[in-house]
Protein backbone atom coordinates (compact mmCIF):
# COMPACT_ATOMS: atom_id res chain seq x y z
CA UNK A 1 0.00 0.00 0.00
CA UNK A 2 1.16 3.48 -0.94
CA UNK A 3 0.23 6.47 0.45
CA UNK A 4 1.07 10.01 -1.28
CA UNK A 5 0.20 13.04 -1.55
CA UNK A 6 0.25 15.26 -4.96
CA UNK A 7 0.82 18.42 -2.51
CA UNK A 8 2.81 17.31 0.57
CA UNK A 9 2.74 20.01 3.19
CA UNK A 10 6.04 21.97 3.51
CA UNK A 11 7.92 22.40 6.29
CA UNK A 12 6.72 25.86 6.87
CA UNK A 13 3.06 25.12 6.36
CA UNK A 14 3.26 22.39 9.28
CA UNK A 15 5.10 24.82 11.50
CA UNK A 16 2.10 27.64 10.64
CA UNK A 17 -0.48 25.13 11.63
CA UNK A 18 1.45 24.29 15.19
CA UNK A 19 1.72 28.48 15.60
CA UNK A 20 -2.04 28.22 14.77
CA UNK A 21 -2.89 25.89 17.27
CA UNK A 22 0.03 27.97 19.82
CA UNK A 23 2.06 24.48 19.86
CA UNK A 24 5.22 25.62 17.36
CA UNK A 25 7.89 24.57 18.47
CA UNK A 26 11.07 27.12 19.57
CA UNK A 27 14.04 26.00 17.08
CA UNK A 28 17.35 27.15 17.59
CA UNK A 29 18.34 30.26 15.82
CA UNK A 30 21.91 29.12 15.08
CA UNK A 31 20.92 25.68 13.79
CA UNK A 32 17.68 26.99 11.67
CA UNK A 33 18.40 30.67 11.41
CA UNK A 34 15.56 30.55 8.57
CA UNK A 35 12.99 28.26 10.80
CA UNK A 36 12.29 24.77 9.64
CA UNK A 37 14.01 23.08 7.09
CA UNK A 38 12.04 20.45 4.74
CA UNK A 39 14.10 17.67 6.80
CA UNK A 40 12.23 18.84 9.96
CA UNK A 41 8.62 17.85 8.33
CA UNK A 42 8.36 14.40 9.97
CA UNK A 43 8.87 15.94 13.61
CA UNK A 44 6.68 18.50 12.49
CA UNK A 45 4.19 16.25 11.84
CA UNK A 46 4.25 14.25 15.08
CA UNK A 47 3.95 17.53 17.38
CA UNK A 48 0.94 18.32 15.03
CA UNK A 49 -0.61 14.94 15.46
CA UNK A 50 0.12 14.83 18.95
CA UNK A 51 -1.56 18.28 19.54
CA UNK A 52 -4.41 16.95 17.67
CA UNK A 53 -4.93 14.11 19.45
CA UNK A 54 -4.55 15.66 22.49
CA UNK A 55 -6.93 17.80 21.79
CA UNK A 56 -9.22 15.84 20.26
CA UNK A 57 -8.91 14.15 23.60
CA UNK A 58 -9.67 17.06 26.07
CA UNK A 59 -12.64 18.24 23.58
CA UNK A 60 -14.20 14.43 24.75
CA UNK A 61 -13.65 15.06 28.25
CA UNK A 62 -15.71 12.52 30.24
CA UNK A 63 -19.69 12.44 30.86
CA UNK A 64 -22.61 11.75 28.66
CA UNK A 65 -21.13 13.06 25.81
CA UNK A 66 -17.33 11.34 25.89
CA UNK A 67 -18.37 8.85 22.89
CA UNK A 68 -20.30 10.84 21.19
CA UNK A 69 -17.54 13.45 20.59
CA UNK A 70 -15.26 10.90 20.13
CA UNK A 71 -17.23 9.17 17.03
CA UNK A 72 -17.59 12.73 15.29
CA UNK A 73 -13.50 12.55 15.76
CA UNK A 74 -13.17 9.13 14.26
CA UNK A 75 -15.70 10.14 11.41
CA UNK A 76 -13.65 13.19 10.51
CA UNK A 77 -10.84 11.18 9.97
CA UNK A 78 -12.53 8.43 8.00
CA UNK A 79 -14.57 11.39 5.85
CA UNK A 80 -10.44 12.34 5.17
CA UNK A 81 -9.81 9.18 3.67
CA UNK A 82 -12.97 8.46 1.81
CA UNK A 83 -14.00 6.17 3.93
CA UNK A 84 -17.38 6.18 4.97
CA UNK A 85 -18.00 4.25 8.07
CA UNK A 86 -20.99 1.06 7.84
CA UNK A 87 -23.24 0.59 10.58
CA UNK A 88 -25.09 -2.49 11.76
CA UNK A 89 -28.96 -2.34 10.89
CA UNK A 90 -29.22 -1.98 14.42
CA UNK A 91 -26.55 0.51 15.15
CA UNK A 92 -26.74 4.01 14.35
CA UNK A 93 -23.66 6.45 15.20
CA UNK A 94 -25.40 8.41 17.95
CA UNK A 95 -25.83 4.81 19.38
CA UNK A 96 -21.88 4.64 20.16
CA UNK A 97 -22.08 5.28 23.58
CA UNK A 98 -24.10 1.87 24.12
CA UNK A 99 -21.46 -0.75 25.04
CA UNK A 100 -22.76 -2.66 22.24
CA UNK A 101 -25.25 -2.85 19.29
CA UNK A 102 -27.35 -5.68 18.84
Amino acid sequence: MTISSEHPASAEQIYAALAALTAEPVTDPEFRPAGPEPQDRPRLLGSLLAKAELAATALAGEGDEMFEVAAEVVLGWMNRWGRTPTFPSSCSPTAWSAPLCN
